[in-house]
Parts: C-alpha cells; structure tokens; sequence
C-alpha cells in the first residue's frame, strides 16, 4: 500500500503578523518502510537531532501501518502519515484510470510528488 506523508507548519505572517499561514507539503511513497523513513527524516531535520525529540523520531520508524501523526515539532510543524490506494493517487494525479495497474505505480508516485 502506498503512503502520503503531510507535514503542515502554521507560522504568523504580514506587516503585523496577524496573517496565518499554513505551509503544506505531500509526498507519496510505495512502501511502510519509505513512509517511516521520510517521516524520521522530517523530523530529525526540524530537530537538528535534539535528544529531547528523540522519542518522536523513534515513534516516527515504528509508524503503524494504518499510519499516524507526530509532533508539533519545536517549529510547530506537523507530521502525518497517511495509508491511500493506488487508485487515490492516481486521482490526485488528475490522471483517473488511465494508470496501467501493473508497472504504472512508479509514474503515479512521479506525477503525484511533482504536482504536491
């Protein structure tokens, strides 16, 4: 099964700072192992290794294979990663049904990472 791994930061922006923003970014991966992979890697980033988010990063490789959320991060970013079908995807994608089911997934996970 494939998984989309959401990272969502809120900071505060504008002449006064009274404007939220919410920066958003979706990447789709095949595999559990991916997703767990990308979602430790968010966060060590964020964290810059701190041991005090330790815990966090280890939770992060041992997500759930129905997925799960991490944070908020010192930053205030978000983590979630997300079970989807192939079929979710290549929706996202604009493509419907077009995919080939055999041999197709790659180019969905392309078309879905280079449009998010």
């Amino acid at each position: 099964m494939p998984y989309i791994i959401t990272t969502e930061t809120v900071h505060w922006a504008g002449p006064s700072g009274g404007t939220r923003v919410v920066d958003t970014s979706r990447r789709a991966v095949a595999t559990l192992f991916e997703a767990r992979e990308e979602a430790a890697c968010h966060i060590e980033r964020v964290t810059g290794g701190d041991e005090d988010y330790e815990e966090l990063y280890e939770d992060a490789q041992g997500c759930s294979e129905w997925g799960d959320s991490f944070g908020p991060l010192p930053n205030g970013t978000m983590v979630q990663v997300s079970v989807v079908t192939w079929a979710y995807l290549a929706a996202e994608t604009g493509k419907g049904d077009r995919w080939a089911p055999d041999g197709g997934r790659a180019a969905v996970l392309d078309a879905f990472n280079a449009a998010n």
